[in-house]
C-alpha cells in the first residue's frame, strides 16, 4: 500500500518511526487447509504463471520469491484469503494505529496490495536472504505458513 496514494491522510512513516510501531500477532490466521489452497496456488503459479501460460513469473535464488499480486493472480485465485487479509489489515489498523482512519476507501478496494509476496527458505536460505526493511509499504503483513519450530533464526 504505496506512499503515492490521492487518499486523504495516508502518507508512509519514516523507516525509523515505522521500525519502532507495534506488531500485532494473530497466531493461527490461516488453518490448515487454507495454506493447502495457497501452496497448491504458488505451484501454479511456478509452473504457468499467472496467466496460466506456462510462463512463471520471478521465479528466483536459493530463496524462492513469487509475486503473488502480478495479474490479479492472488486476488483472482484465493478471493477468500485475500478478504480475510484485507479485514484483518482494517482491523489491526483501527485496534492499533488508526491509519486508515480518513482514507474514505476500503482496504482491497481503493486502498490495494503494493506487492502480495510468497517466500519460500531453503536449508542455506540465511546466507543468501538479505534483512531489508519494506519501504514504500504502508502497512506489511507478514504471515508465517511454518511451525516455528520448524526453523531456527
Amino acid at each position: 500500500m504505496g506512499g503515492d496514494s490521492k487518499l486523504p491522510g495516508l502518507a508512509l512513516l519514516d523507516t525509523k518511526v515505522a521500525d519502532m510501531s507495534s506488531i500485532a500477532r494473530r497466531p493461527g490466521f490461516f488453518s490448515v487447509a487454507d495454506i493447502e489452497k495457497l501452496q497448491k496456488a504458488v505451484e501454479i503459479l511456478k509452473t504457468c504463471g499467472p496467466d496460466g501460460e506456462g510462463k512463471p513469473l520471478n521465479f528466483s535464488g536459493p530463496c524462492v520469491n513469487l509475486y503473488l499480486q502480478q495479474s490479479g493472480f492472488f486476488r483472482e485465485t484465493l478471493p477468500d484469503l485475500h478478504r480475510r487479509i484485507c479485514d484483518l489489515v482494517t482491523e489491526v489498523d483501527a485496534a492499533h494505529w488508526g491509519m486508515l482512519e480518513d482514507a474514505g476507501e476500503e482496504v482491497g478496494h481503493g486502498v490495494n496490495a503494493r506487492t502480495i509476496e510468497f517466500h519460500e527458505y531453503g536449508a542455506h536460505a540465511k546466507e543468501s536472504c538479505y534483512v531489508h526493511s519494506d519501504a514504500g509499504s504502508f502497512i506489511t503483513v507478514d504471515i508465517m505458513l511454518s511451525d516455528t519450530f520448524e526453523f531456527k533464526g
